[in-house]
């Protein structure tokens, strides 16, 4: 607890919470969690080793086994689930007029992103388009676009296009001009937020 107020965290008080003494006592009863599932698992292994949970018993083996598997993940995954209002995520009643644009008529619009780095102090409106636009609001309203969301590893039919027009240039390059030439994309999303091309 010394090291914790050492180190920005005050307080002697368990009650408070980002004190150092509620940080001592949370790690000490994760510590007494852990000592208590691993001496359950180890004294359901030694009785599946015993041979107890054979013949008609090995539903009940197998589903105090199943339990602790799902008691133990379910506690130690529970600070990661992260529960979300689609209405708020999604903006549904109160969607931004670029989006209920692009909305409206889909198979008459197609969006892409500008190839190329937005101007200083306007990289807000890049991460916007990339991370909310892009990854939710465009799948979740049907809004067609021409860029590739996320692709850990390019498709066989993309590849050479890929090499031969690569996304690194500072002035849009031929990639783009030909992608959006022999594609309906009626709108590009850049600084200027949309404009016709």
């Amino acid at each position: 607890m010394l090291y914790l107020q050492k180190v920005g965290f005050g307080g002697t008080d368990p009650a408070v919470p980002n004190s150092a003494a509620a940080i001592a006592a949370f790690s000490l009863g994760q510590v007494g969690w852990w000592l208590v599932i691993f001496a359950v698992a180890v004294a359901l292994l030694l009785v599946v080793i015993s041979g107890y949970f054979n013949g008609p018993r090995a539903n009940i083996g197998a589903l105090m086994l199943g339990g602790l598997l799902i008691f133990d993940l379910g506690r130690a995954n529970l600070p990661w689930i992260i529960h979300w209002d689609y209405k708020q995520k999604y903006e549904v009643g109160s969607l931004n007029p670029i989006v209920e644009f692009l909305r409206n008529k889909p198979y008459e619009h197609r969006v892409a992103g500008l190839p190329f780095h937005p101007p200083q102090g306007l990289e807000l409106f890049d991460d916007l388009y990339k991370i909310e636009w892009v990854q939710h609001l465009f799948l979740y309203y049907n809004v067609q676009f021409l860029d590739i969301i996320q692709m850990s590893r390019a498709r066989e039919d993309s590849r050479p296009i890929r090499r031969r027009w690569p996304r690194t240039a500072i002035r849009p390059p031929p990639r783009f001009s030909r992608a959006n030439g022999s594609s309906p994309t009626r709108a590009t999303c850049s600084a200027r937020l949309a404009s016709s091309t």
